[in-house]
Parts: structure tokens; C-alpha cells; sequence
């Protein structure tokens, strides 16, 4: 049996949720990761760095794709079924610009301890 849009909806945002909440968890990893570095004035692999690089633009996508289903669920969802709410949706577009931030100091962490070594 094939689910209706605001199930499917539903089902999505539990994933994305647990997507945001796993980009945070590597965004601390790699944070105690570089302050370990900058503790042992340790240079950090530049391998590490190019792909904390990539990381921290890989952000983006979540924030962008958490606005747009927003704006899907109070234009399209809402007004039809009347079903469902955005708790799941809004506390991933909290927890991803943290998560970016995070990601941000530990860049910057990284750097330092490359410049200490």
C-alpha cells in the first residue's frame, strides 16, 4: 500500500532529523579531535583539513533543504490534509547551524595547530 504525502513527509523528516543529529556528532568528533591537536601542538593531517573544508560547506545543503520543507509543509501539506507538524523539521534546522558552527571552530583549531607545528 502506497503512503500518503504527509506520511511520507512524516517519514522524511524523522531521517533528516537523525541526518542533523549525526552531522553534529562528527562536527564534535572532529572538534575534540583538533583541540587534542592544538593541545599536543600537533599539526593536523592536511587530509583532515581539506575534508573538514568540505564538511563545514556540506552544511549548506541541510539548512537549504530544511527551509524548502518547511515552505512545502505550510504551502502544500498543511492546507490539503490538515496533518502533522514541524517540530522534527524546525529542531533539525536548529541543530544543523550549530552544528556548522562547531564544525567552524574546529576548522580554526585545525589551522592553529598546523601554524603551532
Amino acid at each position: 500500500m502506497a503512503s500518503t504525502q504527509p506520511q511520507r513527509f512524516l517519514d522524511y523528516e524523522k531521517w533528516f532529523l537523525r541526518a542533523s543529529m549525526m552531522m553534529t556528532g562528527l562536527s564534535v568528533v572532529l572538534l575534540g579531535g583538533s583541540a587534542l591537536s592544538v593541545y599536543t601542538v600537533q599539526a593536523m593531517p592536511a587530509e583532515i583539513i581539506t575534508f573538514s573544508v568540505f564538511y563545514l560547506f556540506l552544511h549548506i545543503a541541510p539548512m537549504l533543504f530544511g527551509a524548502g520543507r518547511i515552505l512545502k509543509f505550510v504551502l502544500v501539506i498543511r492546507p490539503k490534509f490538515h496533518a502533522g507538524n514541524l517540530i522534527r523539521s524546525v529542531g533539525a534546522m536548529v541543530i544543523t547551524p550549530v552544528s556548522a558552527g562547531i564544525m567552524y571552530i574546529a576548522f580554526i583549531l585545525m589551522a592553529f595547530s598546523s601554524c603551532a607545528a
